[in-house]
């Protein structure tokens, strides 16, 4: 009996109290058979912070101490931590460029190493400060936390991740036809022409359910929404159609080498590709989710135009006039970049070069001068901050107007002659800033957005959108194949983000459809394998030191013994 009530109060003292931390796992994934990212799930270690030596334990990184000096170094001494734990701000606003540039390098360093130990990452709680101050006077005094020392424990428990395979993603399609078509199977329909306004819609982070990316590529899918709105207004009416079908397709797998234009080139009627005239993509317009040092130089403020060869034909080199005049005429940066394509390379930089390969003109408009590495990373403080808000909103709305003032007179036949309200007059403005705000809140992170594991840990934040689809909207897949939205739980925010994309292009467009598609690396140029358990709850222990429980014991047992 003596020893049961010294075991009891051994177990009853250890443990003074515990919280509850949303935490986000390092990316996991496999490209051309290479492990990459995070390979380790559960967790149950001491913390301490960056300095402590000695011992193994989960280090603790604060936003204001992440280096890329440090984080190699904790990285390559592979026995001495048990994890890694980076706390960030809830928001970016108000940091510092030097700040951000050392947690850009560190997001680029932990995407390309292949790391043995789980690495998390939280936004800062008041549990987590806590945390932090609790940990400062280990760090002053040097002492390890042990069992013998008491301290804080980290636990995360769950099983060790398994292979998504062939996750589902889904394209959507809208057309705006032409005032020539007789008929959807008519001769006529076949030989009018056809442009595209291609965005991709998904993201891929340094950890997914962080991935918002507002500019990268919301920004991108934001633009391309303005412009069916804006368009939609114009062909609805007989007297005021285009002579040029437009076709509008948000895809899946952007930065998995654009594996959506891949699928939807792969898939469309013949018919359609044969009347291609030039496929415009809108990729990161709000120049805020780039990388530092492309902002401080060339990038940010203006617009490039990147194409995959000098225009031949008459009509594409007066397009490309026509938005030269425009930009122009909005004080507007603009600038043609040319880059040539190789055919026979797996991978692609911009999402156009997937048409180029298939010899269709085409180009991508961008704020950014560069493409980014391979696969393409939203970065951490790809988001909607209060500084950065105005702006990218700002940008948006004159990129919808910039392009389509330049398709109208394209299309239209009016070189050079106004035709649509300024940025500041149009009705698109409103629309587009809502929609930057969804999407900005809205992780959307490939493959992951919509596997229930990913989606239950993650919340639309401040801002909601509709579900409900006012006209059909059909499946253009193949049989077998289920929609991709219905992956996730009905009342997920990305369950209602993929409902809201497709009631816009219900409500602007005509001959909707969505196009579910598995990735799979066996097939086409993907050549990804991702990991789920990309969320976690860390459970943070208060740890007293054993060595007080231990004395205590001895005199409970003493005294015990006496009285005996």
């Amino acid at each position: 009996m003596i020893w049961a009530l010294l075991t009891l109060c051994m177990l009853c003292a250890v443990a003074e109290g515990s919280s509850l931390v949303d935490v986000y796992r390092l990316l996991q994934y496999d490209v051309d058979g290479e492990h990459l990212g995070s390979r380790r799930v559960a967790l149950n270690q001491h913390a301490s912070l960056v300095g402590v030596s000695g011992g193994r334990s989960v280090i603790v990184i604060p936003f204001a101490e992440i280096d890329i000096k440090v984080v190699t170094e904790l990285l390559e001494s592979k026995t001495s931590i048990a994890g890694l734990l980076f706390v960030l701000p809830r928001d970016f606003e108000g940091i510092g460029k030097s700040a951000l540039h050392k947690l850009e390098a560190v997001e680029q360093l932990l995407l390309e190493s292949k790391v043995q130990v789980p690495v998390y990452f939280a936004e800062e709680t008041a549990d987590l400060n806590e945390m932090i101050s609790s940990l400062e006077p280990a760090r002053r005094s040097g002492s390890v936390p042990s069992a013998s020392t008491g301290g804080v424990r980290l636990v995360v428990s769950a099983r060790e991740a398994k292979p998504l395979a062939q996750p589902l993603l889904e394209n959507y399609q809208a057309w705006l036809h032409a005032k020539s078509p007789t008929s959807s199977s008519g001769s006529d329909e076949v030989r009018t022409p056809t442009i595209a306004i291609v965005a991709h819609y998904d993201t891929l982070g340094v950890t997914p359910p962080l991935a918002r990316g507002a500019d990268s590529n919301g920004s991108g899918v934001a633009t391309l929404l303005g412009l069916l709105k804006l368009f939609s207004s114009l062909y609805k009416d007989a007297r005021t159609k285009g002579e040029y079908n437009l076709v509008f397709v948000l895809t899946a797998g952007g930065p998995l080498n654009f594996a959506g234009s891949e699928h939807w080139l792969d898939t469309v009627d013949m018919r359609v590709l044969e009347t291609l005239e030039f496929v415009l993509c809108l990729d990161s317009i709000a120049g805020s989710g780039g990388s530092l040092a492309e902002e401080e130089g060339e990038g940010g403020e203006g617009l490039f135009l990147h194409i995959s060869r000098p225009p031949k034909e008459d009509a594409i080199k007066s397009l490309y006039s026509e938005f030269e005049s425009v930009a122009e005429q909005h004080s507007v940066p603009f600038t043609i970049k040319h880059k040539k394509v190789n055919i026979s390379a797996p991978s692609v930089s911009w999402e156009h070069e997937q048409y180029a390969k298939r010899k269709i003109v085409a180009a991508t408009l961008s704020a950014s001068r560069a493409p980014p590495f391979h696969p393409a990373l939203t970065r951490l403080r790809d988001t909607h901050s209060p500084s950065s808000q105005e702006k990218s909103n700002a940008n948006v709305a004159r990129t919808v107007a910039m392009v389509g003032e330049a398709l109208v007179r394209f299309m239209y036949d009016h070189p050079g002659r106004p035709l649509l309200p300024s940025p500041a007059k149009s009705p698109a403005s409103a629309f587009t800033s809502q929609w930057m705000h969804v999407l900005a809140s809205t992780p959307r992170a490939v493959p992951h957005y919509l596997t229930a594991s990913f989606t239950s840990q993650t919340s639309v934040k401040g801002g909601s959108v509709r579900s409900a689809v006012s006209k059909p909207f059909s499946s253009v897949a193949t049989a077998g194949v289920p929609h991709a939205s219905s992956a996730a739980p009905a009342t997920s925010p990305q369950a209602h983000f993929a409902g809201a994309l497709r009631a816009a292009f219900a409500e602007f467009g005509t001959q909707c459809s969505a196009q579910p598609f598995r990735l799979d690396p066996a097939v086409g140029s993907t050549r990804f394998t991702f990991y789920d358990s990309a969320s976690a709850q860390l459970e943070i222990y208060k740890v007293a030191s054993i060595m007080f429980d231990i004395y205590a014991a001895i005199a409970v047992v003493t005294y015990l013994a006496l009285l005996w």
